[in-house]
């Protein structure tokens, strides 16, 4: 069974473990050693030129890619989870097999086409500004692992249910449940850092 959740953009986060108890079950919960989720990271780009800072604000203002509130932004970070796992029935009771949790992360950055003859200081400018910019959006992936993660530990951690779509209500549900925690998260992120204001992705 799989279930596929979209959650885009922006991240500090206080671990923690769902676990449906009022569910009714006869398996007592396991932590999980040695698991972690699939993380597959992509770079994107979209090309800027301009040989002031102004040309480089007025084109990354008109570029930048748009988050899901709408909002334009230098860079954005744009993840998702999907989980899948078996279903087996024994006894009567339906239980998850080995749980499988994929965070697909994308990171979208400007990326300078230096004209000949740009200043050095510019160029330093922007150097100092892409590095931070980047601390920024490495707190996004963060959340994102962090996520997949929850999700991987609190689908294994499931009991055993009295039939497997009660399983399936009840491991999506937590699913969701994580994610709307990290959801929270992110925006909580970009309200403390201001979107990375206050990391120094600021230019110019």
């Amino acid at each position: 069974m799989v279930k596929l959740f979209h959650l885009t953009f922006i991240l500090k986060i206080t671990v923690f473990l769902i676990v449906l108890s009022a569910c009714g079950t006869d398996k007592q919960p396991v932590l999980v050693e040695g698991l972690e989720p699939e993380v597959l990271t992509n770079y994107t780009y979209y090309e800027i030129t301009g040989i002031t800072a102004v040309d480089l604000r007025t084109q990354m203002d008109q570029l930048g890619p748009v988050s899901r509130f709408n909002a334009q932004h230098d860079a954005y970070t744009d993840w998702y989870v999907s989980w899948s796992y078996p279903q087996t029935s024994i006894e009567g009771k339906c239980t998850t097999g080995p749980v499988k949790v994929k965070v697909n992360i994308t990171f979208i950055f400007p990326k300078w086409k230096i004209p000949a003859g740009t200043l050095s200081e510019l160029i330093d400018k922007w150097t100092v500004y892409i590095r931070n910019l980047q601390t920024h959006e490495e707190g996004h992936k963060d959340i994102a692992e962090k996520a997949g993660y929850e999700i991987l530990r609190a689908i294994t951690n499931l009991s055993s249910f009295d039939s497997c779509t009660e399983l399936e209500q009840v491991a999506d549900a937590t699913g969701e449940k994580i994610l709307k925690e990290f959801r929270q998260q992110e925006i909580e992120y970009d309200q403390k850092t201001n979107h990375g204001a206050s990391q120094g992705a600021r230019f110019p």
